[in-house]
């Protein structure tokens, strides 16, 4: 399987990656490389998704699937309009909560969620500070909001 990992150099996005490898699948992640490298055997493409469409160039050809972990609605939105066309399957793993609460143990999806908005959404954590509370990214059920 051809997979491409949307990020790929921390936690969780790279246990699929290097999982992936595991199963000799042919990995690819296009990260910044700000938090670490992509793990041993991925072909890892340097890229900040700020930059929107140019941002995906480097990667050539068809994928099997993408995996994309990202808590940015414009870089899901944006990821989808270069690569959707030639990609079999999509998985969106949000690392921003849609939810109201974050109190309450036990949840369900039934659970209150944020306000839906439209405001951009700067990608960059060193930013936040500067961030007005309506500049968050809400998903739910892998679409971006």
């Amino acid at each position: 399987m051809r997979l491409l990992v949307l990020a790929g150099t921390v936690f969780l996005s790279a246990a699929i990656a290097s999982q992936a490898m595991a199963d000799s699948d042919e990995v690819s992640c296009l990260a910044r490389g700000h938090s670490g490298s992509a793990p041993d055997g991925v072909r890892w493409v340097r890229a900040d998704r700020d930059e929107g469409g140019a941002a995906y160039e480097p990667l050539v050809g068809d994928w099997d699937a993408v995996v994309d972990v990202s808590r940015s609605a414009p870089h899901a939105r944006g990821a989808l309009e270069a690569l959707g066309a030639r990609t079999e399957h999509w998985t969106y793993v949000s690392s921003c909560s849609a939810y109201a609460r974050n109190d309450q143990p036990g949840a369900d999806e039934s659970a209150e969620l944020l306000p839906r908005t439209t405001d951009p959404v700067p990608s960059r954590p060193t930013d936040r500070r500067r961030w007005p509370p309506s500049w968050r990214s809400r998903t739910r059920s892998g679409t971006a909001r």
